[in-house]
C-alpha cells in the first residue's frame, strides 16, 4: 500500500488555492480583452471614418484644450490597410499631427517644424502591411521616397488629431484652407 505524502485535506486545499488562481488570472485577463472603450466608441459614432472633422468646443473627450488651436479628427479602422494623410499645400502656420490607438494612448507625433513646413503627406500602418504598401507605390511609380512619410506601427484602428495653431482671423483661414486640402484616406 502507498503512502500519501500530504493529509487528505492539505491535498484538496492545495487543489482549491491552486484552481483560484488561475481563475482569477483567467478573469482578470478576459476582462481587460473584452473591455470596450466608449471614448473610443464615441468617437466613432461622432465624427466620420477617414475624414478630418473639427472637434465640438463641447467634446468632453478633449476638454483640456488650448484656446488657441483649433482641433480636427480622423478616426480610422485599418486591419488589413494603410491611413494616407496628404494635403495639397502647405501650411503656413505651425500645426502639429499625432496617432492615437483606440484606448487613448500616443502612437506617433509630428509638427510643422519637423518636416519643414512641407505639405502632409504621411502613411501609417502596421509594418507588413506598410512593406505591400510601399512595394506598390514603388511598382507604380506613384510616390516620391523623398516627400512620403511612411510610419510603421503596430495600430488598427485609432484615430488621428491635427490641431493647428489659428490665434487671429488670417490665421483661421489659413487653417480652413488646410484642412480642405489634406485628406485622410484609408488605402
Amino acid at each position: 500500500m502507498q503512502k500519501n505524502f500530504l493529509p487528505k485535506y492539505l491535498h484538496t486545499f492545495l487543489i482549491v488555492f491552486t484552481s483560484a488562481i488561475i481563475a482569477h488570472i483567467c478573469t482578470v485577463l478576459y476582462f481587460q480583452l473584452i473591455r470596450l472603450n466608449p471614448a473610443y466608441n464615441q468617437l466613432i459614432q461622432t465624427y466620420p471614418s477617414a475624414k478630418f472633422s473639427e472637434i465640438a468646443e463641447k467634446d468632453l473627450i478633449f476638454s483640456n484644450r488650448d484656446i488657441f488651436f483649433k482641433y480636427y479628427i480622423c478616426p480610422f479602422n485599418i486591419p488589413n490597410k494603410a491611413i494616407h494623410i496628404l494635403s495639397k499645400e502647405a501650411a503656413r502656420n505651425f500645426w502639429a499631427l499625432s496617432f492615437y490607438d483606440n484606448t487613448g494612448e500616443l502612437v506617433y507625433s509630428l509638427n510643422s517644424e519637423l518636416i519643414h513646413h512641407k505639405p502632409l503627406d504621411i502613411i501609417l500602418s502596421t509594418p507588413l502591411q506598410l512593406s505591400l504598401v510601399h512595394k506598390y507605390y514603388r511598382d507604380t511609380h506613384i510616390y516620391s521616397a523623398d516627400s512620403t512619410l511612411m510610419i510603421a506601427r503596430d495600430i488598427t484602428n485609432g484615430f488621428a488629431v491635427l490641431k493647428a495653431y489659428a490665434h487671429t482671423p488670417d490665421e483661421l483661414k489659413s487653417v480652413q484652407s488646410l484642412i480642405s486640402s489634406t485628406s485622410c484616406e484609408i488605402i
